[in-house]
């Protein structure tokens, strides 16, 4: 718990249209079913919704490789029929959704910077067997450079990661979401690249990247509405159709960037820390015309139960076994967890169980509201992907720009709410002047668990709503503060993150409230 002292109305999707005169060409490749890796399951899954969402945009060319049509040949030609009818000013966007590799090169191999093979494997990759199945970060740099030269942008979205290393520690009662990345062995190795290693090579002006997360880290794959997906191709799915527009009604690399970091970061719970690289924020990617309003997706949740079922209520289905789940429940344990191995409450009853699911079901309706937002709000909290420990202070920081009115809710796992920010008691002001980031810092106290924190900004004071706040705070009642944030109006932003807390932990770095690992 994080503690201080003392469906929403924005329904925004939209149609695309081509920016200006230039074209859009995409090559988007998803693969889950691999020869000889770990398969996966959310791949083709972000390949079809991204080809779903470009194939709204008026004379647009897509070509999508799935499995097995994703092969080094199929790719190099569908590479180089799109940059030859390509022109200067238009945008060629490649999408991988699929494995990544990061290993030290052998010796007397050396051919990057940092002595490390990066890359991303084609569905026939086999070290031995097909190692040329594998689209290489130096080989991509000569692809890229050569539509630069030709005044051909380029927007490279890489669902994959270079490193194995996952940031929390993972119950072993979740199920094993799949990694994208392979580990591999290697004969012999070099600990740092050789003086004779190339130098780096120059950023290409005409290219901008997103990539799922930061080179250390893993990627697992998340489940969304009931599949599994890449979260950081579900963002940007959801940006290109129209959410991270700016105000001109145009999405930029900059105002997609502002849009999928802080949900790749909520669909992850805080494990991914996506990165971009971008030349020229303002370069625009397409124009967006609002008169289109496709179906919003469903937030009904599924749970898994560990032990002897137990009666749910409406609007949550039980997970069949080995099916995936968005929660599970231990009954003889009495704990909560998430998808992804957290464990989000303890000590907990079953005549408890209705609060701690109308909480994610909140949760999920804010997110919804949240992806139909332009740009979410810009929160940050530090330290955000490892385990908070009691005692343990967060700093809380929100990006502010016109919208000065700032309230700060914590939503628990167990669905207490409590009212963060402003405190009328401790003098808080309603209306943040400071040019600075909006700050605040809290200590964590028990119960231990997931903490959602959640911002809303807005061009006025909400009074009505921080009464009803009042009334809530410290009362396990989601449901109430859904419906007073729902008639907060169709102004407001929203933002949210998730903390993961704890009393202490282990020597292996696992949460003390974890089952030990087998």
């Amino acid at each position: 718990m994080i503690w201080r002292s003392f469906i929403l109305a924005l329904v925004m999707s939209f149609a695309l249209a081509q920016p200006g005169s230039a074209e859009i060409k995409a090559l988007v490749v998803g693969i889950d079913d691999y020869a000889h890796k770990q398969a996966l399951r959310g791949s083709v899954n972000d390949a079809r919704d991204l080809v779903a969402v470009l194939g709204a945009v008026p004379e647009t060319e897509v070509t999508i490789l799935t499995n097995g049509e994703a092969t080094r040949a199929a790719f190099e030609r569908a590479w180089e029929t799109i940059l030859a009818s390509a022109t200067a000013g238009d945008t060629v966007l490649l999408s991988f959704s699929g494995h990544g590799i990061r290993v030290p090169q052998r010796e007397g191999a050396m051919t990057t910077p940092d002595g490390f093979e990066k890359g991303f494997l084609l569905h026939g990759y086999h070290e031995q067997l097909a190692s040329e199945e594998i689209l290489r970060d130096e080989h991509l740099y000569d692809l890229f450079e050569s539509a630069d030269r030709k005044g051909v942008e380029v927007v490279f979205v890489a669902d994959a990661c270079h490193a194995g290393a996952a940031v929390r520690g993972t119950d072993p009662r979740a199920p094993k979401l799949p990694f994208k990345f392979q580990r591999f062995e290697t004969e012999t190795v070099i600990s740092a690249p050789p003086p004779s290693a190339p130098a780096a090579r120059p950023p290409i002006a005409g290219l901008t990247v997103f990539s799922a997360t930061v080179e250390q880290m893993a990627v697992h794959e998340v489940l969304v509405d009931g599949q599994y997906r890449g979260a950081l191709t579900y963002a940007v799915a959801r940006g290109l159709e129209g959410a991270a527009r700016d105000e001109s009604g145009v999405v930029t690399a900059a105002s997609l960037r502002q849009y999928v970091a802080p949900l790749v970061r909520l669909l992850s719970q805080n494990r991914q820390v996506p990165q971009s690289t971008i030349p020229e924020p303002q370069r625009v990617i397409l124009s967006v015309d609002t008169t289109h309003i496709p179906a919003q997706a469903s937030a009904e949740l599924s749970v898994a139960v560990i032990g002897d079922p137990v009666e749910w209520p409406d609007g949550v289905a039980m997970a069949e076994p080995g099916a995936p789940a968005d929660l599970i429940w231990d009954a003889a344990a009495g704990q909560l967890l998430g998808q992804s191995g957290d464990v989000l409450a303890s000590d907990m009853q079953a005549g408890q169980l209705q609060n701690a699911i109308n909480a994610a079901r909140v949760l999920a309706w804010l997110r919804q509201a949240m992806m139909r937002q332009p740009v979410p709000v810009a929160a940050r909290v530090t330290p955000s992907e490892q385990f908070l420990l009691e005692g343990q202070h967060i700093q809380f920081e929100v990006d502010l720009e016109e919208r000065r009115y700032v309230t700060v809710i914590n939503l628990n796992a167990r669905g207490i709410v409590q009212f963060v920010w402003p405190l009328t008691a401790l003098g808080d002001p309603v209306r943040w002047t400071s040019h600075r980031p909006f700050t605040l810092s809290a200590p964590v106290t028990a119960p231990f668990g997931a903490d959602n924190l959640i911002t809303i900004t807005s061009h006025k004071p909400l009074e009505a709503l921080h009464a009803q706040l009042t009334e809530l705070h410290g009362h396990p009642d989601p449901l109430a503060l859904y419906e007073a944030i729902s008639r907060a109006g169709t102004e407001i932003r929203i933002g949210i993150n998730s903390v993961f807390t704890c009393k202490s932990l282990r020597s292996n770095g696992q949460c003390d409230s974890m089952q030990p690992s087998p």
